[in-house]
Order: C-alpha cells, then structure tokens, then sequence
C-alpha cells in the first residue's frame, strides 16, 4: 500500500476529514489532498506530525512502499543541541535528531523518560524494523512482551526486534538515550 493510501485509510479509521488533519498537524490542505493521492510526499516533521496524531509509528510511514535506495551520496543533516523539534508522548520527551532528510533508513532521537514501570498500556510499542538504544544517562529499564526486563546503565546498548512489544521506564527521577529505529524490516 502506499503512502497516500496508508495515510488515508488511517485518517478514515481515525474518523477524521482531511480539514481536521491539517488542523490538528498543521499541513496545509492541499498538501495533504496531494499526499493522500500520491502526487506529492512528505518532510520528517509532517511524518512525526501525521504519525502522532494518526497513532501510528513514525518508521512504518517511512518504510511504506519499500523504497528504493537510490538516495544522493552527498547528504548530510544536523541538528544543533536542543534545537530539534520535540513532543511528548507517555513519560517520554522525544527529540528529532537530523530530522530534515527524506526518505532516510533511520530514525534518531533523543529521548528524555520519566515515566516509572509499570507504566500503562500505552507505554508499550511496537512497530516495523529494529531499535537501538545507547543509554547517554542512566540506569533506564527496558521492558519487552518476550524478555525480563533488562536495566541499563550510562554507555550501555541494546539493539532488538522492533517488531517486540517494549518500553522504556526512568529508573530513577530520569534517563535520557539516544534511539535510532531503522524504517525498514531486517527480514
């Protein structure tokens, strides 16, 4: 499925017209008329946009299509400390690093975690791709619907299957980490 249809289907589903989607992500109406019939495509912010506001993971929106790589060799991004556009979703503060490239393979994020275990439903994610974390401050726990939880101290890693129901919960007063979530499956 495409883009523009995932898109639409979402927006349907969510009992939304393309009026409350531009207002509730502040994409203008013609563009997102062109994105939905797959005449025009989207900058990272107005996917991290649709996908908070639609409930779905940005690196599903990414990856949808299965996009060729046939990317420029010349790319670069960079976001100066602090400056990336942030949003707050469960006891979490994520940060979008480099977010101004399309159609990239990675995602990445600085992610501020206040929230305790057990957390809620919410708390759990799950979505297309693998994650990686590198604990920048610590301890954070790491909880998944297949393994213990796993707690993790400043400068420790992990990389998993995406696809595993997980959250992430402070162990303390807070913990921050840097994330990368890859757009495309490794299977």
């Amino acid at each position: 499925m495409s883009l523009g249809k995932t898109i639409r289907t979402a927006r349907q589903r969510a009992g939304m017209s393309l009026r409350d989607l531009q207002l509730a992500t502040g994409i203008s109406l013609a563009k997102l008329s062109k994105v939905e019939n797959d005449k025009a495509t989207l900058r990272h912010p107005e996917i991290i946009a649709l996908s908070e506001t639609l409930n779905i993971p940005a690196a599903f929106l990414l990856n949808v299509g299965g996009r060729v790589d046939d990317r420029p060799s010349a790319r670069r991004a960079v976001t100066l400390a602090g400056t990336g556009p942030k949003f707050l979703k469960d006891g979490k503060t994520y940060e979008v690093l480099c977010g101004d490239m399309s159609e990239k393979a990675n995602l990445f994020w600085r992610v501020l975690i206040t929230e305790k275990a057990p957390g809620t439903l919410n708390s759990y994610l799950a979505h297309p791709g693998e994650e990686f974390v590198l604990v920048l401050k610590g301890p954070v726990a790491l909880y998944t619907k297949v393994y213990e939880p796993l707690v993790l101290k400043t400068g420790d890693s992990v990389l998993f299957d995406a696809s595993t129901p997980h959250a992430y919960f402070a162990v303390h007063k807070e913990a921050v980490v840097l994330m990368s979530n890859s757009t495309e499956s490794p299977h």
